[in-house]
């Protein structure tokens, strides 16, 4: 199966919030591939923030952060319109974070 082929309308939500939803899968994710290299955290951004859902911080002191970008309904490709919107937020993220890798999951 690949990624286009997902029905991401099936996600259920959680605490009522699908976008929540995607951002806990994401961090699942990111964990079970990087969690050897550093400790992970969490950010409860649900009153605004910095778009950071989570970060990683390596044994060498570096620190990566990840957003997440859930895009909702039958055509979830990225557009150029959402593309824009993820590559602002990332760029705010990185002005934030200075010394920091900012991934994205969308």
């Amino acid at each position: 199966m690949t990624i286009d082929q997902i029905d991401w309308s099936k996600l259920h939500p959680y605490r009522h919030d699908r976008h929540k939803s995607f951002e806990t899968l994401c961090y699942h994710v990111a964990y079970e591939l990087y969690s050897r290299l550093g400790t992970f955290t969490p950010i409860d951004d649900t009153g605004g923030g910095s778009g950071v859902e989570f970060y990683l911080k390596l044994k060498n002191g570096d620190i990566w952060g990840w957003q997440a970008k859930y895009y909702p309904g039958v055509r979830q490709r990225l557009t150029s319109s959402r593309r824009s919107k993820i590559i602002d937020s990332l760029k705010k993220s990185t002005k934030q974070y200075k010394h920091s890798v900012i991934s994205n999951c969308a």
